[in-house]
C-alpha cells in the first residue's frame, strides 16, 4: 500500500504474531520428543502472488521500491 510510511509498512502485528505462536507450539513439540527437521512458512496462497505481480508485498522482507532496493527484515 503505497500510502503507508515506512513504519506502519514494517507493523505487521498479525503474521508476527503468528509465527511466533506456530514457533512456540513446534519448541514444545520438540521438547516433548518430536523429530523435526525444518521448518518452511508456506501457504496455498503463495502461489496466487504472481498474479498480483509488484502491486501486493508479500513474503518475509519489506523492499524500499523507493529506496534503492533497501530491504527490512
Amino acid at each position: 500500500n503505497e500510502t503507508l510510511s515506512l513504519k506502519e509498512a514494517l507493523s505487521d502485528i498479525k503474521r508476527v504474531q503468528y509465527h511466533q505462536d506456530h514457533l512456540a507450539f513446534l519448541h514444545l513439540a520438540i521438547e516433548e520428543g518430536v523429530n523435526v527437521k525444518g521448518y518452511f512458512p508456506w501457504s496455498l496462497f503463495d502461489n496466487f502472488e504472481w498474479a498480483s505481480g509488484y502491486t501486493t508485498r508479500f513474503g518475509f522482507n519489506y523492499v524500499d521500491y523507493k529506496n534503492g532496493l533497501k530491504t527490512y527484515p
